[in-house]
Order: C-alpha cells, then sequence, then structure tokens
C-alpha cells in the first residue's frame, strides 16, 4: 500500500500562485543516505531559476529511494535504514514552503514522479506538470536517457563543463525541457558527509555545515543507539 503524501503544501501554493506562471512540482529522486544542505539548497536554486522562465514550483518532493539500492551503491556499512533516511528529510522539510518527503522506498525516481501526478490529479483535481530533478552524475554516467518529464540538472563544481560538454553532443530535441542550472552550487556530497557521520566526528560535522543542526542531532541520536545502519537486521 502507498502511504499517503501530505499535499498541504501544493495546496496553499496553488492558492496564491502569481499570475501567468505555470505551477509545476519538481520531484528529486535519491538515497539521501544521509540527506545534505545541497540536497534542500538544489531546491532553492532550481525555483529562481524556473522563476525566470515564468514557471512557478509549487511543490517540492524528495523520494527516497529502497534499502536495497543504497546497500547495492554503498554497501551495508555505510547504509542509514530507510526509516532513518525518512525521517531526516522530514525534518530537513519542515522550514521549506514546497518540500514534502516521499517515504514509499521505490528505487525508480521516474515512477516516483509518475505516482505523484497521479495522486495530485486524483486529490486535487488538477493535472500539474512534473518536473525531474537530477544531478550532474545522472548526465554524465547516463547520457541519452529517455526521459519522461521535463528535467532539472543542477551541476556542481567541478563537473559543470563536464555537463554543458555532454549537453552540447546531444541532437536538438534532447535539449527540449532540460534545464541546466550551474550557478552558485556547491561541491557537496553524501560520500563526504557519510566519512565524517560514520566516524562520529560530530563536531567536524557541525562546524562543515554539510547538514543542518537538527538532522545532525538526529543522526547522532541513533548512531548512538546502534540502530542506525541497514546492517543493524538482515532484510535479504
Amino acid at each position: 500500500k502507498i502511504m499517503e503524501l501530505d499535499l498541504s503544501k501544493v495546496t496553499q501554493n496553488l492558492k496564491s500562485l502569481p499570475e501567468n506562471k505555470t505551477p509545476v512540482c519538481l520531484v528529486l529522486g535519491g538515497s539521501f543516505n544521509p540527506i545534505h544542505t545541497q540536497h534542500i539548497e538544489s531546491f532553492d536554486l532550481a525555483r529562481k531559476h524556473l522563476r525566470t522562465h515564468n514557471i512557478e514550483v509549487v511543490g517540492g518532493f524528495l523520494g527516497v529511494s529502497s534499502s536495497e539500492h543504497v546497500v547495492v551503491k554503498v554497501g551495508r556499512s555505510e547504509a542509514v535504514k530507510l526509516s532513518h533516511r525518512v525521517e531526516t528529510c522530514n525534518i530537513a522539510c519542515q522550514k521549506s514552503d514546497i518540500l514534502v518527503t516521499v517515504p514509499w522506498g521505490w528505487a525508480n525516481p521516474t515512477e516516483v514522479a509518475q505516482e505523484i501526478k497521479k495522486i495530485i490529479k486524483k486529490k486535487l483535481e488538477v493535472d500539474l506538470q512534473i518536473f525531474q530533478m537530477c544531478g550532474s552524475d545522472l548526465v554524465l554516467n547516463y547520457g541519452r536517457w529517455e526521459r519522461a518529464f521535463p528535467m532539472v540538472c543542477v551541476a556542481r563544481p567541478p563537473y559543470i563543463e563536464d555537463v554543458k560538454e555532454e549537453i552540447l553532443n546531444h541532437p536538438s530535441e534532447y535539449k527540449k525541457n532540460f534545464y541546466l542550472i550551474s550557478e552558485n552550487t556547491k561541491d557537496v556530497s553524501s560520500t563526504k558527509v557519510r566519512k565524517l557521520l560514520f566516524k562520529a566526528k560530530w563536531e567536524e560535522l557541525e562546524k562543515s555545515e554539510l547538514i543542518s543542526k537538527e538532522v545532525l542531532l538526529y543522526l547522532k541520536t541513533k548512531y548512538e543507539e546502534n540502530t542506525l545502519k541497514e546492517d543493524d537486521f538482515s532484510w535479504m
């Protein structure tokens, strides 16, 4: 059974939609292992960029990936439990007027986006356009993948020029509805956070400002309880 989505932020933003603006929802699928400040900042950057195209973001969804996907990607020793990844995303979304956690644990972000579109249409009776978000790694690693939705790529240094070159080599039809954001991005990754997290470098993490204080406190508590990682129980 699919868990309910909180659409209250989308509803409120639709009510206050500026004139002549096209409303869209952004969907970012990822491990969020763990969620960091650049994940949140990427939505703010996308929102500002899309406004220059008369597009208004009324909702931003964090599609938290499956346990299996994360374990295959980083190994059990550095895989945060799905329930904790969902809760840290919830914490990170609290101060945002657009962000919502998708707690289903689906590995395919396109399927997440398709399901969100269907739910919004059913619950709110509006056929909102969905834009998928991605990082530079998806563009560089998967090339000309078939896209079901318009794409917003938030590229971080040092990959910005590589992404620009990759897109230049694509046919014109591929470039349609592709938005590249490369200004004011930061080189922040979950890998950097995990290196400090699983060594219990709490002071370094706090000073780095790679994750919010609220998320850090939650992760520290679960680490000290020895319940943080997926390898604390058997699911495979």
